[in-house]
């Protein structure tokens, strides 16, 4: 599980359980829940070839920009640089630090020579070129890679995926035939962690992935992988694509933003587009202010009915601007079908102010409104609403 807050939060809400049925591993660079460090994590253990380097150099890059500058020249030579030195740094069984050191000398020969010697003769071609390229474009190359990797100036955050002889190390590919918890915190904003949490988030489901298909294809007991803050403290940049067969695999992702513009900015439209169709089960919370996302929500998807579909926050309550029959308060006619659709079915009252609610959707043909039970008052279940049939 992902967050970026510990207290009165689901970490200290099941930590405790989640102590009675396995191991808890507790990643927390930025002490968010003030946790000691009682386990390390080889953050370049994956990248060993191209592909995991390629992978763990993403994380990065999208940790510090958004979806919409990941594209440009030097962001993608810093992604490039930083797959180089990740790789050469894996290859000779280097801590990550020292990455830190070959981007603060571009003209240390190290990590080309590791690569040629590793027979990696392509990338330390590309490095090389890099390097020896004009001064002004090196210089900015590196400077960019280097506010990427920033995060790892802090030793007390170095420190967490560094070799630790003293203490356990934490194995996704053990992690996923266990019945252990991860707990993975973090910071949100410049000099977060947050790279960190999404590499080790990511590297678990991969792991999950690959022992799924060694087992047939489904991982039994399934791993479910909790991405609270996913926008803030954890940017896998190919969410999306995963959310298609991760649940084939026995892994479970549940993912939580706290609007749909917020996973927008991260992976752009198409991509938030396919990860809100993958998603089988959606919960959408109080406290929605979104014309474009409501228009999603409304009878068939028809862009007229944005300005009468209303998701709005009342005291901690969703209303949705439809009745039963289709209308809106005003007395206007919704010209699509009645309820039945996607949208949840509206009420003409709305209800108690104490009892929040939230819209689900899933592979059912009608929407449920359900009530929310808050944590605190010791009733944990969500409770249906009665609605008038279609």
């Amino acid at each position: 599980m992902t967050s970026n807050k510990a207290a009165r939060d689901a970490y200290t809400a099941t930590l405790d359980a989640r102590a009675e049925v396995g191991t808890v591993w507790t990643l927390d660079p930025q002490q968010i829940a003030h946790a000691p460090r009682e386990v390390w994590w080889d953050i370049l253990a994956d990248a060993h070839d191209l592909a995991g380097a390629r992978r763990l150099a993403g994380h990065f890059v999208t940790a510090s920009v958004d979806e919409s500058s990941q594209g440009d020249f030097w962001s993608t030579a810093a992604a490039n640089t930083l797959t180089a030195l990740f790789l050469a740094a894996a290859r000779d069984r280097r801590p990550i630090t020292d990455v830190l050191a070959w981007l603060a000398s571009p003209a240390d020969r190290t990590p080309i020579d590791i690569l040629v010697d590793a027979r990696l003769d392509a990338v330390a071609a590309q490095l090389q070129g890099t390097v020896a390229g004009a001064v002004e474009t090196r210089d900015g190359i590196f400077e960019t890679a280097r506010q990427y990797a920033a995060c790892l100036l802090d030793p007390a955050i170095a420190a967490w995926v560094t070799p630790a002889p003293d203490l356990p190390e934490f194995k996704p590919e053990a992690f996923a035939t266990s019945r252990d918890t991860l707990f993975l915190l973090s910071k949100d904003g410049g000099g977060s962690a947050s790279a960190i949490i999404a590499a080790a988030a990511d590297a678990v489901m991969r792991a999950a992935v690959i022992q799924a298909e060694r087992d047939g294809g489904r991982l039994d007991p399934p791993l479910l992988a909790i991405l609270d803050e996913a926008a803030n403290v954890c940017k896998i940049q190919d969410l999306p694509d995963l959310y298609s067969h991760l649940g084939s695999r026995g892994v479970i992702p549940v993912t939580i933003l706290q609007s749909y513009r917020q996973g927008v900015r991260v992976w752009g439209e198409a991509g938030m587009d396919a990860l809100w169709s993958a998603a089988t089960v959606k919960l959408i919370g109080s406290g929605i202010d979104d014309a474009d996302f409501a228009d999603k929500l409304a009878p068939g998807g028809r862009s007229r009915c944005a300005d009468r579909l209303r998701l709005a926050q009342r005291v901690g309550q969703v209303q949705v601007g439809f009745d039963a029959a289709g209308a809106d308060p005003s007395g206007r006619r919704d010209p699509g079908p009645a309820q039945g659709h996607r949208t949840a079915p509206g009420h003409r009252h709305p209800p108690s102010a104490a009892e929040p609610q939230a819209l689900v959707q899933g592979a059912e043909r009608r929407s449920p409104r359900r009530r929310l039970s808050p944590r605190h008052q010791g009733d944990n279940r969500t409770r249906p609403v009665e609605v008038p049939g279609p």
